[in-house]
């Protein structure tokens, strides 16, 4: 088995252009929103934007009901070895973002 050296050195190159690029921007942003008085946290997470209930509760539903979400729960269900029992991940996906909304609002 031979290794492709170009492309190894392409992969190396690649990733330490992303760790420069990472370096730079958390130094640019290390004081960030300390100004304004707000988290900083929050800062890092939503970018210093506002995007509101409307807007932060779309994402949220958009991140967990994705194509693989639906066509998994679909698949699983038509199965007939496991059938309805495995349609339960909507009511674990809806509790953990109640939970997650109450611990980390």
């Amino acid at each position: 088995m031979t290794i492709h050296v170009e492309g190894l050195v392409a992969i190396a190159i690649f990733y330490l252009l992303i760790l420069v690029v990472g370096i730079w921007a958390a130094w640019k942003n290390k004081h960030s929103g300390e100004a304004e008085g707000t988290d900083r946290s929050e800062t890092i997470m939503v970018g210093g934007r506002d995007i509101g209930l409307f807007v932060g509760g779309f994402t949220m539903t958009a991140t967990w009901v994705g194509g693989g979400y639906i066509n998994g729960t679909a698949e699983y269900v038509y199965l007939p070895d496991y059938g309805l029992a495995w349609a339960q991940a909507p009511f674990g996906y809806a509790l953990s973002l109640v939970v997650g909304g109450l611990f980390f609002r």
